[in-house]
């Protein structure tokens, strides 16, 4: 049976700081400065979240797409 071993690290946030966890589904679909764009410039991580979403399906959305 095949072992996984999470990847594990830790980093010091700042104040208001926001940490996006997503699958592949989203990574594979655009480019990192672009999801930093997406997730700065909304204030409600909701919607950040649902653009990310959209913003990877109309570039083809392959995969399933998981954003927290």
């Amino acid at each position: 049976e095949e072992q996984v071993e999470p990847e594990m690290f830790s980093i010091d946030l700042k104040e208001n700081s926001k940490i996006l966890m997503c699958s592949d589904g989203l990574t594979n679909m655009l480019e990192d400065a672009e999801i930093l764009s997406i997730v700065r410039n909304n204030a409600n991580i909701e919607d950040a979240a649902r653009l990310l979403i959209d913003r990877a399906n109309e570039n083809g959305g392959k995969d399933n797409i998981s954003v927290i």
